[in-house]
């Protein structure tokens, strides 16, 4: 399968190295940094074979879908209402904001159409993404991994929750 064969995902995820916690610079990511927690971060993200830590954390979230794994809840609707909050946090979106860090992986698809080669840690959780999409500045916010994966967690809901429980408000500062 090469990477325009998209029925089951891009080839490109592959050359992703998933590393245990503590850079070969001796750095470690599993801490709070400027007062949050850190679920995640993609290394060397500017090579073929970008170096992914999944901090512990991380698997305390839940799951879109059926598939569970061992401690690991499934993200519901009840979970999530009755407003955008953190507790929409789940795994597949903590991936997805690290993917979209490798520009390999998102510069063939944002650059002709948004000019984004890659996304920083512009503006991070739902209030202060939102802001930013909404409020700020819309072409600054292309270029915000948390754009990305707050707006697929966006999809889901609509998808999933919208019928039984309506939408969801707005996010509130203290719930970021």
């Amino acid at each position: 399968m090469g990477p325009k064969d998209l029925r089951h995902g891009n080839s490109l995820l592959a050359d992703i190295v998933v590393v245990k916690d503590a850079a070969e610079n001796g750095e470690v990511v599993c801490t709070r940094t400027k007062g949050r927690i850190v679920h995640a971060a993609l290394h060397e993200y500017d090579t073929d074979k970008p170096k992914l830590v999944i901090c512990p954390i991380t698997f305390r979230k839940s799951t879109l879908g059926g598939t569970i794994y061992p401690g690991v809840f499934a993200m519901t609707c009840d979970r999530c209402y009755p407003r955008i909050s953190l507790r929409m946090r789940n795994i597949g979106m903590i991936m997805l904001h690290e993917y979209t860090h490798w520009e390999k992986l998102v510069s063939p698809v944002m650059k002709p159409k948004f000019n984004v080669k890659s996304t920083s840690d512009r503006a991070d959780g739902c209030f202060k993404t939102r802001l930013e999409n909404k409020y700020v500045d819309g072409k600054k916010a292309r270029s915000n991994a948390d754009s990305y994966a707050w707006f697929a967690n966006e999809l889901w809901w609509t998808q999933a929750c919208v019928a039984s429980h309506g939408p969801l408000s707005p996010p509130t500062i203290d719930e970021d």
